[in-house]
Formats: structure tokens, C-alpha cells, sequence
């Protein structure tokens, strides 16, 4: 197979993500969906991570010559409901999002994804004030239903090991946190035994059902892997791009 290779445009990750879609497209032809041994929920939530990692890769490096077809989800600021969507997400699959000023984008949902997924922590369904990172759901058969994400950047885990929202020892310590975070939620602070810790702490979560997280995967993967063609003109989008594999 010829070999992955970078050029000015990041073509290698054209690569990554075209073989990741390829993947999956091949394991669902081969692996029956009953099968005891098909995790392809696992190894959709596997590529998920790559491939986020990949478009954040080009959201740093503007340097690249970006196609408009992915500078529009990426910089679009608008909501999905006036905005191209390129990957099926729809705002009911955010089950909870507390951030004063922040709207349902394509933006703000890859990144809060991308955070549940990179930066996960001790959290589970029973945690009572929940953290960065994701867990699964069962359905009555034991199988995974479900993923939920969740990024709260204000929750930590102490030496405990128990989930609490962030506390400072100065108001000082207050103060610089509010200045460079109080532009997008209004933090409510408050004095508890010597230290301030903040009582409504930032928090998106995301929920996909199985079926949901596979579009996403294969929806990303068409997106990325579009410069793989020979002599694209970087504007269509060629939703078959994936569909020789199965």
C-alpha cells in the first residue's frame, strides 16, 4: 500500500482519516452486528479521538492552504440550525450545557468533544459533580447503547479521588481565573471553610447513541479525507468518498 506522506496542505492526515473511514466501512461488511466479539463502538470511539485530534491540528496551522470546504464548519460562528453540517450532529444530542454565552456550533461541539476525549478523568454515571472524560451505557443486553461525553473544565479530582469543583486559597488566585475565563459564564464564588470555590462550574455534555457516534466518525473521515482525490478543486464535497471499501 503506498505510504502515508506529508505536503504543504497536510495531506497525510488526508490519508489518516480516508483509511480510518475505509475501516470502518470494512468492519461493518465483515463483522456481523450480533458478533459477541464486534466492538465497534470501541474502535469508533479510537478513530473519534484521531481524527478530532487531526482537525485540531488544522485549526492551529492556518499556514496550511485550508479548502473552504473545511474552513466553513471550522470558523463558522453561526448556529447549526443557519450553518453548513457536514457531520449529522444535531443540538439534542447536548444534554446539558450551563455556558451562559455559548451557542449550539459545529465549533463549540468538536471542541468540547475533542476535550471529553483527550483529557478524560475518574468520572462515571454516579459521579455526583462530574469531570472531564466520557463513559458508556448498557442496554438491557449488555451491550453499549451510549456514550456520554463530558467536558467541565472547572471540575477536578483531588487526592481522593472524589470529583469537586476548583477551589483557590487567595482572592487574588480569583481574580486572575475571572479574567481569563469570566467573558463567556458568569461564575458564581463563594467562601467555604478558608477557600473560594466556584458553585455553578462550566459543564457541556454530549450524548450519542452508538449509531450517532459511527455517522460521526464516518462523517469526519469523509470531510478530511476529500484531498485524497486526484485534481480536487478543494470545493466539493464528495459524500461517496469512502463508499468503494464496503
Amino acid at each position: 500500500m503506498a505510504a502515508y506522506y506529508e505536503d504543504h496542505q497536510g495531506q497525510i492526515y488526508a490519508d489518516m482519516a480516508h483509511r480510518l473511514g475505509v475501516i470502518v466501512k470494512q468492519y461493518d461488511y465483515y463483522i456481523e452486528e450480533d458478533d459477541k466479539m464486534n466492538f465497534d463502538s470501541t474502535m469508533c470511539v479510537s478513530f473519534l479521538q484521531n481524527l478530532l485530534t487531526i482537525y485540531c491540528e488544522y485549526w492551529k496551522n492556518e499556514s496550511y492552504g485550508l479548502p473552504a470546504i473545511w474552513r466553513e464548519p471550522l470558523y463558522n460562528k453561526e448556529t447549526l440550525i443557519s450553518a453548513k453540517n457536514y457531520f449529522g450532529i444535531e443540538p439534542s444530542m447536548v444534554i446539558e450545557n450551563n455556558i451562559v454565552k455559548e451557542d449550539f456550533t459545529t465549533y463549540n461541539f468538536l471542541t468540547h468533544l475533542r476535550n471529553a476525549l483527550s483529557h478524560p478523568t475518574a468520572t462515571n454515571a454516579q459521579s455526583e459533580t462530574q469531570s472531564t472524560g466520557y463513559y458508556s451505557i448498557a442496554d438491557n443486553f449488555g451491550r453499549i447503547s451510549e456514550y456520554v461525553f463530558i467536558d467541565s473544565q472547572d471540575v477536578k479530582v483531588d487526592k481522593e479521588g472524589s470529583n469537586c469543583p476548583k477551589k483557590w486559597h487567595t482572592q487574588k488566585e480569583v481574580d486572575t481565573f475571572l479574567k481569563n475565563n469570566g467573558k463567556k459564564h458568569q461564575f458564581n464564588i463563594q467562601e467555604v471553610n478558608g477557600k473560594f470555590e466556584i458553585t455553578n462550574p462550566r459543564v457541556y455534555k454530549i450524548c450519542l447513541t452508538s449509531r450517532h457516534l459511527k455517522n460521526l466518525v464516518v462523517n469526519l473521515s469523509s470531510l478530511l479525507a476529500q484531498p485524497v482525490q486526484k485534481n480536487w478543486n478543494g470545493k466539493e464535497f464528495n459524500p461517496n468518498i469512502l463508499e468503494y471499501a464496503a
